[in-house]
């Protein structure tokens, strides 16, 4: 009855998968026929497939609960309505429902392609699928509802700790186990600002207790988390003050090392959706909220070094205070990466790092100069790929799919983007525009050495496109080509 349950349930999910243009092999027949061919015994012949589907029916179960837990949240109280209030915003895409929606398609494809996780026997990672289906959820929604980045995964962790009995229930298990998913969103969530902890393969998950975190936020507590969630769980809040009990308490060791790679593979999708598509990532910088009260590019130093400006980028980066659009764009595809051990997403990540280099900079050279063509085009092109891949689908699969609705909604993305440019689009003095072109040849080149030699810097100078400058010592040298 158990395979049976797995064959069929399994089988829908990954069909589902399949519709959603899933269409790459994901490895899990891959040794079937190998196994034919070697003559192995019956239960060895089936087991691999078996673990494949099974460990999809469990992901695909995990979504649908907790979907059901962000819909019982929103309808059930008034902190879920604000919560949707701004989750599904049109006009706020920053870190909400579609920023999601696309995180979690990148969830899926790695752990898919990954077979340490989908057939592995020993670490416990179909356990915590729930707990990192709640963290791909609920990691970014304070910083959607404060338009800020300040305390966000602590609130975050608060938040999913306060409504444990909302987790339990909405997955179908008890009030303690409630508590152990609550508990294992919170640590996948909690290193989610912290690249220096998600790029470092050895990095350990932060352990703290709630009532540390709250002494930790202090006042921001009641300055950040928003007086309706304070309200409606109030009393949870309180208990989690006095609950000094680390959030590892309990957890063994194998519980720990898949709760470390699960909130890597978190960071890492996050990353993917910051730099994939290449031109479309780009465009979605400009719809932030905080992209409407900064300039494309501001000049900070005419002698200001790349290599100071580009530090100066990271750290007002890091505290989400981008000077400029190109500042904010750099600083997203100079993050480091998170270390999974997955080569086919580590393999697709460095390529569309240098796709996003190379798209940025053509987008912003083309904006500075007060041209629109090129948004035209970018959205002609994803236009055509719309009705090609309708049109595939409908014959792959039979089914009827709406053209005319997915057309429309490309169009009112497109009317967003052009009114959050508004006055932006101008044609900026040359010197802005030979500085951003050399910014951005300098990043191309330190990812490309970094590729070619990873760890080793500085750059040799015959790695950059250009000859290369500490500092600039005036304009009238970069508009005579110097950096070239």
């Amino acid at each position: 009855m158990d395979i049976f349950r797995t064959v069929v349930l399994g089988g829908k999910a990954y069909l589902r998968l399949l519709n959603r243009e899933r269409r790459d092999p994901i490895g899990m027949f891959e040794s079937f026929a190998r196994a034919v061919s070697e003559g192995r015994a019956w239960p060895e012949l089936w087991q691999y497939p078996l673990e494949g589907l099974g460990f999809v029916e469990a992901l695909k179960r995990s979504d649908r609960a907790a979907n059901n837990f962000t819909d019982g949240f929103y309808h059930r109280f008034s902190s879920g309505k604000l919560a949707k209030k701004h989750m599904e915003n049109p006009f706020k895409p920053d870190h909400g429902w579609p920023h999601i929606r696309r995180n979690e398609e990148w969830l899926e494809a790695m752990m898919l392609r990954d077979t340490a996780v989908r057939h592995e026997r020993e670490l416990p990672y179909k356990f915590w699928l729930p707990s990192l289906y709640l963290a791909n959820r609920w990691h970014d929604v304070f910083q959607q509802i404060n338009g800020k980045k300040d305390w966000h995964p602590e609130l975050a962790t608060l938040f999913i700790l306060a409504a444990h009995n909302l987790v339990g229930q909405s997955f179908g298990v008890d009030q303690a186990e409630g508590w152990h998913y609550a508990k294992g969103a919170a640590l996948i969530i909690l290193p989610h600002s912290h690249p220096e902890i998600l790029s470092d393969g050895l990095a350990q998950l932060p352990s703290n207790s709630p009532a540390n975190i709250l002494e930790q936020l202090g006042s921001s507590f009641y300055r950040l988390m928003p007086q309706s969630f304070r309200r409606d769980f109030n009393q949870e809040f309180l208990e989690l003050r006095r609950d000094k009990r680390e959030l590892t308490n309990g957890l063994s060791n194998e519980d720990l090392i898949v709760l470390r790679k699960l909130s890597r593979i978190l960071g890492l999708a996050d990353k993917a959706e910051s730099i994939f598509p290449a031109k479309f990532a780009t465009l979605r910088t400009f719809l932030s909220s905080k992209s409407r009260e900064r300039p494309f590019y501001q000049l900070v130093n005419l002698r200001m070094s790349f290599d100071d400006e580009v530090k100066l980028l990271l750290a007002d980066g890091s505290k989400g205070k981008s000077r400029s659009d190109v500042h904010r764009k750099i600083f997203e595809l100079l993050r480091p990466l998170p270390l999974i051990g997955n080569s086919w997403m580590e393999k697709i990540m460095r390529r569309n790092t240098l796709a996003g280099i190379v798209g940025a900079k053509n987008i912003f050279l083309s904006l500075l100069q007060g041209n629109q063509a090129v948004i035209e085009a970018i959205f002609k092109e994803r236009e055509e790929s719309i009705i090609k891949k309708v049109a595939r689908r409908q014959r792959d699969s039979g089914q009827s799919l709406r053209l005319k609705q997915q057309l429309e909604s490309l169009g009112q993305e497109k009317e967003r983007l052009m009114n959050a440019l508004g006055g932006k689009i101008m044609v900026y003095q040359l010197i802005d525009r030979q500085r951003t072109e050399a910014l951005f040849d300098l990043v191309l080149a330190r990812a490309l050495y970094a590729q070619e030699r990873p760890g080793t810097f500085p750059i040799p100078e015959e790695w950059l496109p250009y000859k290369y400058f500490d500092s600039i010592s005036s304009s009238e040298e970069m508009q005579k080509g110097v950096l070239r």
